[in-house]
């Protein structure tokens, strides 16, 4: 293991840091008195994403802290956890970014990192509160409490870099543009945006020359139905009616399998770069689709532990921070995976199981953050690198399969959970 040590020894300070509790929690004498739970109690139990009967859960807790003597009540933690800030969570999570982007290890594109941006919907609980917060799905069924949420990931390392939890009306675009500006380009160097058809605008696209920014979007017909160009491959300088001042873009048509076309925009002009380069690269963008499948799937981010605002969020930011360790110790394990696994004779490259990934960091993640040691600390995720090690599942290009799209209302409903 390489840079997970690191990263959790930062972790751990961070949770006992008497400045870290001060701007987490919501006020001054919050987690003040000494109590059955302290505020790293908390945040461990939160962190490890606890999805079944959440009294069941805490006793689990209890157990595992060598506390077995002892009770708490799920209204007494429901209670407890108001007290802490959602941003709280973030901020691990921005450790877990820093810590990764700081050694030379992530994977690029010709150099560049590839960061996509997309939003999705997250079904809520049944629950007024979530209701006036986030507002209503009401499409069809039952009115359904609903947030949009925002992310940029880094597609080649899986590293959710940024994030935004909204009202199920919020801007995908208005998100988009605050992460972007919000980047920190001295610790990721030169990133290309990968950006589906929702995002292409005059605007967007002038904050990326702002901003000195590269970019790749796909945009449809009519967004381009002023546009006159020649050619599969083509620079445009284009005026749009709501434009002060015409700007350029390079303008490039891809021919899809199903025999449609596919338009891409981007300010990438080397000649190196041909149709088919932009084909595979614009394919790199699936990555957050996959993500998003992850998150909502096996790390059943829907699946919230409480059903008031704030524990919403501190789920929704939980959940992205332990998506991010699972993508950390992947990476510390993939040389030595692609050294085992991945020989000039095979059929396939080989990965990390991300289901395995994720389930072993769940099981574990409160005692790695329990543990005082680094040197403990090291030996436990030794142990767990070696078994996911031998676990690994074959990378199969070319692979797709239709999207479904459905309505599923209350997948992960409170009054059932497992015991």
């Amino acid at each position: 293991m390489k840079i997970l040590p690191v990263i959790l020894d930062l972790c751990h300070k961070l949770l006992y840091d008497s400045a870290f509790l001060c701007r987490s929690r919501t006020s001054p004498t919050a987690f003040t008195r000494s109590r059955k739970l302290s505020f790293a109690d908390y945040m461990r139990f939160i962190i490890s994403g606890a999805k079944n009967s959440l009294q069941a859960e805490l006793n689990r807790y209890l157990d595992m802290t060598k506390r077995e003597d002892q009770t708490y009540s799920k209204q007494a933690f429901s209670k407890g956890r108001q007290r802490i800030r959602p941003e709280a969570f973030k901020e691990l999570s921005d450790v877990v970014v820093h810590g990764v982007y700081t050694h030379p290890v992530t994977k690029t594109w010709e150099k560049h990192h590839l960061l996509a941006i997309d939003g999705s919907r997250l079904n809520l609980p049944i629950n007024p509160a979530l209701s006036r917060e986030f507002g209503e799905q009401t499409t069809s069924g039952a009115a359904q409490p609903q947030a949009l949420c925002s992310c940029l990931l880094d597609v080649l390392n899986g590293i959710i870099i940024d994030a935004r939890l909204d009202g199920c009306r919020g801007n995908e675009r208005k998100h988009a543009e605050e992460m972007i500006r919000a980047l920190d380009t001295d610790l990721i160097k030169d990133p290309i945006f990968l950006m589906d058809r929702g995002y292409p605008s005059y605007k967007m696209i002038a904050m990326f020359e702002e901003l000195g920014r590269k970019y790749l979007m796909r945009c449809d017909k009519t967004f381009l139905s002023s546009v006159h160009w020649e050619g599969a491959d083509a620079v445009v300088t284009h005026k749009f009616a709501k434009a002060k001042e015409p700007i350029q873009f390079r303008l490039v048509t891809v021919a899809l399998p199903s025999g449609e076309e596919e338009y891409l925009i981007t300010n990438l002009y080397d000649s190196g770069l041909t149709v088919e380069k932009f084909s595979d690269l614009y394919h790199q963008r699936w990555g957050i689709e996959v993500r998003y499948n992850d998150l909502k799937g096996k790390l059943q981010i829907e699946n919230f532990t409480g059903s008031t605002p704030v524990a919403v969020r501190q789920d929704f930011f939980a959940t992205l921070y332990l998506a991010n360790l699972a993508c950390v110790m992947a990476i510390d394990c993939r040389d030595e995976i692609e050294a085992i696994h991945n020989s000039p004779g095979s059929a396939y490259t080989y990965k990390m199981n991300v289901n395995l990934t994720i389930s072993q960091l769940k099981q574990n993640v409160v005692s790695i953050l329990l543990c005082d040691s680094a040197f403990e600390r090291s030996i436990l995720l030794n142990r767990i690198a070696h078994r996911l090690k031998s676990a690994v599942v074959p990378i199969r290009p070319g692979r797709s399969s239709p999207r479904k799209k459905r309505h599923a209302s209350s997948k992960f409903p409170q009054n059932r959970k497992l015991p």
